[in-house]
């Protein structure tokens, strides 16, 4: 899992897998109709269903502007090249969704939770919180 924040709320998030609702709570451990099981699903939902997915933005709308999909996340939102370090070879098979929800930011002001980018970090398969 990679992350920059984008500012106005706004996360550019790379997964290296579409995650389910139920994997995400049974990964967190949360017991049914808790707080921490609606905010599993909220955080969820914020991700995978609130967000937009960029590459397939680029590819249905930006791809005879941009000659590639890094150049696209650069001159349309400030992604630098270093952002891709260690995942160019997964640029097809993950996903780069650009969330908007205020569920990566609770409990602190304006950065990306650090519980919540942990959590995602491991349950993405990893352990690297690079933003």
């Amino acid at each position: 899992m990679r992350y920059q924040n984008l500012g106005s709320g706004k996360y550019l998030i790379f997964l290296n897998k579409h995650h389910t609702a139920q994997e995400m709570l049974n990964f967190a451990k949360v017991k049914p109709n808790t707080y921490a099981w609606q905010f599993v699903t909220d955080l969820h939902n914020s991700i995978f269903f609130r967000s937009r997915d960029l590459m397939l933005e680029y590819k249905k709308y930006y791809h005879l502007e941009y000659d590639t999909f890094e150049e696209f996340l650069f001159w349309r939102y400030g992604i630098q090249e270093n952002f891709f370090d260690g995942i160019t070879k997964n640029l097809e098979n993950g996903l780069f969704l650009l969330v908007f929800e205020d569920k990566l930011e609770m409990g602190e002001q304006f950065e990306f939770n650090d519980s919540v980018r942990s959590f995602l970090s491991i349950l993405d398969g990893d352990n690297e919180n690079k933003n």
